[in-house]
């Protein structure tokens, strides 16, 4: 198979005549493969066949390559990266920009060696760094996920935040009897809730309106048995004062 490639760099120099796809390989693996067939293109072996030559210093420019990729391939991009291109590059002093939207790659960068730019009403700005994070290397991803830099509102999908509300809405403004009757679907749908602490708390709400529709149906059907049993007594004493007539 190397030779075949090898045979086919020589003879199509100018004009490729055959066209190679992986036709099985995911996005993120086609991604991962497109990569480091880039960074081999460029070695000594390959560049001799086309009549060049790598300098000594070699800089190379990397625009979000982790896209496509898997999240656990994204932890691994630049440690993989790192190891491969002294392989390749041999001899030489290699330098790395990249750019990149993931948390994930910054976890492996110093702050020192990071630009955040931030995009607003006025257009591009460099800003000193994350909110919330002062130091990057070595950073939990998921405090770095968090960090308003990557997401400014909210840790959850929009979908899923404007059903939280409307589930709200649902609590707040549904009259108690029809909520009470909604009650098994409601609990259903809280129950799908993964975020504990939401969950939990509009689980309460929930609760406490059903709890205070109960309590006060509770009430009314004593209240309605207390005077249903008075107008028994009342019938009765009528009853009673009539047989005396007599």
């Amino acid at each position: 198979m190397k030779k075949l490639l090898d045979l086919h760099l020589e003879a199509a120099r100018f004009t490729p005549f055959l066209d190679f796809d992986w036709g099985d390989l995911s996005s993120g693996q086609k991604a991962f493969l497109s990569c480091y067939a880039r960074f081999y293109a460029l070695t000594d072996h390959q560049q001799i066949a086309s009549n060049m030559q790598l300098q000594k210093n070699v800089l190379i420019l990397i625009d979000e390559g982790e896209l496509y990729l898997h999240p656990e391939w994204q932890k691994n991009f630049l440690y993989n990266l790192i190891r491969y291109l002294p392989s390749v590059y041999t001899n030489r002093n290699i330098q790395i920009i990249l750019t990149s939207n993931s948390p994930i790659i910054i976890s492996d960068l110093p702050k020192s060696n990071l630009i955040f730019i931030d995009k607003g009403e006025n257009g591009c700005r460099v800003i000193d760094g994350l909110q919330e994070t002062k130091q990057t290397f070595a950073a939990n991803i998921h405090t770095l996920f968090a960090d308003a830099f990557f997401i400014k509102t909210g840790l959850i999908g929009e979908f899923a935040n404007q059903v939280l509300l409307s589930l709200i809405n649902t609590i707040n403004e549904t009259p108690s009897p029809e909520l009470f009757k909604r009650r098994t679907e409601l609990e259903s749908l809280i129950g799908q809730i993964g975020e504990s602490v939401l969950r939990t708390k509009i689980s309460s709400m929930l609760k406490n309106k059903i709890q205070e529709y109960a309590d006060n149906t509770q009430v009314n059907r004593q209240l309605l048995e207390t005077i249903k049993k008075m107008q028994i007594e009342i019938e009765e004493l009528k009853r009673g004062k009539s047989n005396d007539f007599n």
